[in-house]
């Protein structure tokens, strides 16, 4: 085995590295979304178990709903899956998925790396998983704050709606 590989495996060496760095915030991201799909749904039915009976009450219950189903909505926007538009890369899985049978993989293959190309194949499959990266990050800190939102109105009306009042 050579010392070093040829320039251009070490470009897709690289180039791989900085996807699995990305892989893991894409995976890190989906759990947190998980997470706070779990936290809205638990903190609803801890702070908005019963109808209120005046107007003000029914009001924020209204809010805090509307809001928790927001950030859910967002939550769910993180980790539902977004496909790139299908292409001939030797990397991303639907591209491979989208070949006849291996044969024809593998020849796209060998000939990407005979041609010295594998590092193109990363830097195209950064480039989309980056721009995936950055939609998942607004759509969970818009799930947080609508999150934080519906908390903050399912305590106000929890505490409007306890038989504890604060004088």
């Amino acid at each position: 085995m050579p010392e070093s590989l040829p320039y251009d495996l070490d470009k897709a060496v690289a180039a791989k590295e900085i996807n699995d760095y990305m892989n893991h915030y894409l995976a890190a991201l989906d759990s947190k979304a998980g997470l706070f799909l779990a936290g809205n749904v638990a903190a609803a039915s801890l702070l908005l178990k019963e109808w209120p009976p005046d107007l003000v009450g029914k009001t924020m219950t209204v809010v805090s709903i509307s809001l928790f189903a927001a950030s859910s909505f967002a939550a769910g926007s993180v980790i539902f899956p977004r496909l790139p538009p299908r292409g001939s890369s030797v990397i991303f899985w639907g591209d491979v998925a989208a070949d006849a049978d291996v044969s024809t993989y593998v020849q796209r293959f060998d000939s990407c790396i005979n041609e010295g190309k594998l590092d193109e194949h990363y830097a195209v499959q950064n480039f989309f998983s980056a721009r995936v990266l950055r939609r998942k990050f607004l759509w969970l800190r818009a799930g947080i704050i609508l999150f934080f939102a519906a908390l903050g109105a399912g305590f106000f009306t929890y505490l409007w709606d306890s038989s504890v009042k604060v004088p």
